[in-house]
């Protein structure tokens, strides 16, 4: 009989117990208080005595509530300070007495968090074991071994760049479906043939435009190969990368963007297949004189690309290349002539990789404005001495001057950028002026410079 009391007088004691939290909780004006002193416990470890919670700016409903425990007026307090020690003997005389007359404040926070109360130390600790296991789960047979060298680095490049750990921290669920669809894509390389983009993702993931760029798992894609690239070249990831440098990435892991709008503009030039055969598609448009919008797919075929003179003019814009292209046929000039449209697209790239390893030089005019110098200093990053500047001078840059502003965030671009001696002393007369000049306020001289080649 008395055990049966004893258990209902405690189960009694349980509900008025979870009562007294739950109306602590309703309570918002307690809210801020008690996850000051949780705080306070994450700093010091212990919640006795003089240790102090603080609230800045307190709201009316939080005046009103600590106000009316402590028995103080707060009505113009800008900040609100209270004790350990006071905040316990604040109760005395109240309903609840009873309950927390031998109830620590520490064990008072934990009930109205219905959590355990740990240091900032121990929570630190905490996760650190909890991230090694997580990462410790992709380094195990299961998944490629390019996936566990990536998890190794991770471990041990704890900075910026580790967008791993990052993710991690802000949302591991995310994290966690990312590294199953990077090992899974993993798995299927190397890539024997090269693949289209779109069907690549919906190989790995059944959607197709999974891997788009502005998708998430698109982006992580980019930042897996970046880091793949790092790891077996040695070649430092970028913060970000331009169009240009993602098809590239790609390309190098036999992964293709959209080709047929990835094109190159040439015209008289010749060369031959990988098998070996000439390429019918030059030969027609050296026979037939004519220009031809060569796309990527096709260009990935060449193993040589043999121009007149073993010099290519390229230009920058395709109203210029036409009318160079006319010129050219008019005074039936023996000359080869490129187009990037406006860009070194993934095509112009690999087109002149083909014609450079094969001993040509590229002959290179673009607009006097910092994304014309960007393209020429790219093209010197990539082909060195392969790549004369055609036409970039300080006398026809003032000829080509129009009254075009160039703003102070493009004119800012020049200074990371430009780094061959001729390009920097356009650009520093380009930070002088302030203006544009194009390649169409200059074509009698860049038509006279092809016909003394």
């Amino acid at each position: 009989m008395n055990g049966l009391l004893k258990k209902e007088n405690q189960q009694q004691h349980s509900n008025q117990l979870n009562n007294f939290i739950n109306t602590l909780r309703e309570e918002t004006g307690f809210e801020r208080l008690f996850s000051s002193f949780r705080e306070k416990y994450k700093s010091y470890g212990r919640l006795e005595n003089n240790i102090t919670a603080e609230l800045n700016k307190p709201t009316q409903l939080e005046k009103d509530a600590i106000g009316g425990l402590l028995g103080e007026d707060l009505n113009k307090k800008k900040v609100i300070k209270v004790t350990a020690i006071k905040f316990l003997k604040a109760w005395k005389g109240t309903v609840y007495e009873s309950l927390i007359y031998s109830m620590s404040l520490f064990e008072l926070v934990e009930l109205y968090f219905g959590d355990s109360l740990i240091t900032k130390k121990e929570e630190i600790l905490n996760f650190l074991d909890e991230r090694k296991m997580f990462f410790n789960s992709y380094k195990t047979e299961d998944h490629p071994e390019d996936l566990r060298r990536i998890i190794c680095w991770a471990e041990e490049e704890e900075n910026k760049n580790n967008r791993l750990y990052q993710q991690y921290k802000q949302n591991k669920e995310l994290l966690s479906n990312n590294l199953q669809t990077v090992s899974k894509l993993l798995r299927m390389f190397p890539l024997e043939t090269p693949v289209y983009l779109p069907m690549f993702a919906a190989a790995v993931t059944r959607n197709p435009h999974a891997f788009d760029k502005d998708e998430e798992k698109g982006k992580f894609l980019i930042y897996i190969l970046q880091l793949l690239t790092q790891l077996n070249t040695d070649v430092a990831m970028k913060p970000s990368l331009n169009a240009e440098e993602v098809a590239e990435l790609l390309f190098n892991y036999h992964i293709l963007v959209d080709d047929l709008a990835n094109d190159v503009t040439v015209f008289n030039v010749s060369g031959r297949n990988k098998d070996g055969q000439l390429n019918d598609l030059l030969q027609a448009t050296v026979s037939q004189k004519s220009s031809l919008n060569l796309p990527l797919r096709e260009v990935i075929k060449l193993s040589e690309v043999v121009a007149a003179n073993n010099i290519i003019y390229m230009v920058e814009n395709s109203n210029l290349a036409s009318y160079l292209i006319s010129e050219v046929i008019n005074k039936k000039l023996n000359t080869s002539i490129v187009c990037g449209n406006g860009m070194l697209t993934l095509a112009t790239i690999k087109f002149l990789e083909v014609f450079v390893s094969n001993g040509g030089t590229i002959c290179y005019a673009g607009d006097f404005d910092p994304e014309g110098l960007g393209i020429a200093q790219r093209l010197i990053n990539r082909f060195g001495e392969k790549v004369n500047l055609w036409g970039y001078t300080v006398q026809n840059y003032l000829s080509a001057l129009s009254e075009e502003e160039i703003s102070d965030s493009r004119i800012q671009q020049l200074n990371s950028m430009i780094k061959h001696n001729t390009l920097m002393e356009i650009a520093y007369e380009m930070k002088r002026y302030k203006l544009a000049g194009y390649q169409e306020n200059i074509l009698t001289k860049l038509l006279e410079n092809i016909k003394e080649k």
